[in-house]
């Protein structure tokens, strides 16, 4: 459990105060259009994902470094953002600056993280520049580089583990009075459109009506773009450097915020197996989508009784 006691943007220099959840487990934003709201949620999310993923793949998420350093602010080559939280048994706060690179690359420039114990008031904390650790109270810190968060490899330090723990396992949903329980599972009001990949005429025509019936049974207030999917036959979309491929001109016709659907027959092989094979392959062949595969043990036809 991990609460707020304030979330800071970084414009330039100044730092503008956001007030956050002081110590409850749910924290609910609202506010009329063009208030900040989702600049605000991204700003957690972002976190959430360069921690559990990778600072690149979370850049890559929202169309590149260049992308997030000009959202609203013109002439602008780096952001910041800061989390003050309260953790059961600590408090402290958590900070980053990442900077564009003259080839389009990026760098993290400052990172640093403190917490100080309720109980004895003892301090962990460190501080790194440009990749390389400035200060800490660690006897042997982990190495840092300028790619990547440092409070990844600290999380294998105790100190510092229940901060990454609670960080990386922020999750974020959007209320919907019209559906069941009134919250939108994580993750379903983030994708704003849908591409998937088949194997056969049938499901070119049957998968997007299905995904739509399903997206208005699970989140009414959402409507995504259901594209016509790329039809290939299985066994050719497995081999190696096709999948990838296909995957790729997927991602390209999505666009940034899609996903992608792979649906194949199994066709003998052992689902279990081949589809987080082939879902790893999709993965490292375009980190910056979301990506998702099915495999059907039996035919696609036959799931309807």
């Amino acid at each position: 459990m991990v609460g707020f006691a304030g979330i800071y943007l970084e414009a330039g220099t100044v730092y503008n105060p956001v007030e956050g959840n002081a110590g409850y487990l749910e924290t609910i934003v609202v506010g009329r259009n063009g208030a900040g709201k989702s600049n605000f949620l991204d700003t957690m999310r972002f976190t959430a994902e360069a921690l559990q993923t990778s600072v690149d793949h979370a850049l890559r998420a929202r169309g590149g470094i260049a992308e997030v350093c000009h959202r609203g602010v013109a002439q602008r080559s780096h952001f910041g953002i800061r989390l003050d939280f309260r953790l059961a048994d600590a408090l402290g706060w958590y900070a980053f600056d990442i900077g564009a690179r003259d080839d389009g690359g990026y760098v993290v420039r400052r990172e640093e993280c403190r917490v100080r114990s309720n109980g004895d008031g003892a301090e962990q904390f460190f501080r790194i520049v440009n990749g390389r650790c400035a200060a800490t109270a660690l006897a042997y810190p982990p190495l840092a580089d300028s790619g990547s968060l440092f409070l990844v490899r600290a999380s294998s330090v105790p100190e510092f583990r229940p901060v990454f723990g609670a960080l990386a396992n922020m999750v974020f949903y959007q209320i919907d009075p019209r559906s069941r329980g009134g919250l939108q599972a994580p993750g379903l009001n983030l994708t704003s459109s849908i591409m998937t990949v088949v194997e056969g005429n049938g499901e070119v025509q049957a998968v997007p009506v299905l995904l739509r019936r399903i997206v208005q049974e699970l989140a009414p207030a959402r409507s995504p773009v259901v594209l016509k999917p790329i039809r290939v036959p299985r066994s050719r979309f497995i081999k190696e450097g096709v999948l990838e491929a296909y995957v790729g001109l997927a991602a390209q016709r999505v666009g940034v915020g899609g996903g992608i659907l792979i649906l194949l027959g199994a066709n003998g092989a052992c689902p279990a197996r081949l589809g987080p094979a082939l879902l790893a392959r999709a993965r490292r062949a375009r980190p910056d989508r979301r990506i998702e595969a099915v495999l059907a043990k039996c035919e696609y036809e036959a799931w309807a009784p």
